[in-house]
């Protein structure tokens, strides 16, 4: 939460009721939750890899020619696109 001055009753000429104000504060202080609908759920499950150094350093060198992705992101595209091809 961001910690800021209490604002003034009166803005713009406007006065608001200490009821208005105090039913603003209290939804503001209530807060909300996000809708899950329409969203995917997605379960990200860890896995340790172990590579030969020889072919880390071959990841390395492609992922250099790509802009510097990740190794984490260069690995699971190519796991992505060996499964796509597997499904043709």
């Amino acid at each position: 939460m961001a910690i800021s001055r209490k604002l003034p009753s009166s803005k713009n000429g406007l006065l608001i009721s200490k009821e208005k104000e105090n039913k603003i504060t209290e939804l503001i202080n209530k807060g909300g939750k996000v809708s899950l609908k329409n969203k995917e759920v997605k379960v990200i499950k860890g896995v340790q890899l172990r590579l030969p150094q020889e072919l880390i350093i071959r990841i390395d060198e492609s992922r250099s020619k790509n802009y510097g992705v990740s190794r984490h992101s260069w690995i699971s595209q190519a796991i992505t696109e060996k499964l796509k091809k597997e499904e043709t």
